[in-house]
């Protein structure tokens, strides 16, 4: 319940800054936002699949399951980072 409520603060804090996107600040709000919103999705599939493959295959399973979902949302995010970095700087 608590990731249900989370992404819907995520998705709330988006819906919000999509408001005052007309300016520098409302774009850099907006892309921090869905970056934040990205995470949330991000760590509840991590833990979901984490927790299927330490039922179904056990602790190495789940270690190997974690590492990939890791690696793929630092990239997520990090591309998330640049995007609200070029908003900023956006002229």
């Amino acid at each position: 319940m608590k990731i249900i409520s989370t992404t819907f603060l995520a998705f709330g804090l988006l819906a919000t800054s999509a408001a005052f996107a007309d300016d520098k600040a409302g774009k850099t709000t907006e892309e921090a936002a869905k970056t934040g919103g990205n995470a949330v999705v991000d760590g509840a599939k991590t833990a979901g699949r984490t927790t299927r493959d330490f039922v179904k295959g056990g602790s190495d399973s789940a270690s190997v399951t974690a590492k990939k979902n890791a690696k793929h949302t630092s990239e997520h995010a990090k591309s998330g980072g640049r995007k609200t970095k070029a908003a900023s700087e956006d002229k």
